[in-house]
């Protein structure tokens, strides 16, 4: 979920710098009020996403059978 949110500010950072850069400093700031938003919540929710062991779903890792017989 937290990719979405990287994903979805990303292009209104774009656009916003494009109308800011145009001249259209109402729009360009809305869009990158947005995009902010939208990439502070990508990174802030993606904080742990590297420590967790387990799935998306919370589940736990697969355990790999042991070889001694």
């Amino acid at each position: 979920m937290h990719s979405t949110f990287l994903a979805v500010g990303t292009p209104f950072l774009v656009i916003g710098v494009t109308f800011a850069v145009l001249g259209d400093t109402a729009i360009g700031t809305t869009f990158l009020t947005l995009g902010t938003v939208f990439l502070a919540l990508g990174l802030a929710l993606d904080g742990d996403g590297d420590e967790r062991e387990g799935g998306d779903d919370g589940s736990e890792p697969p355990v790999e059978p042991d070889e001694r017989v």
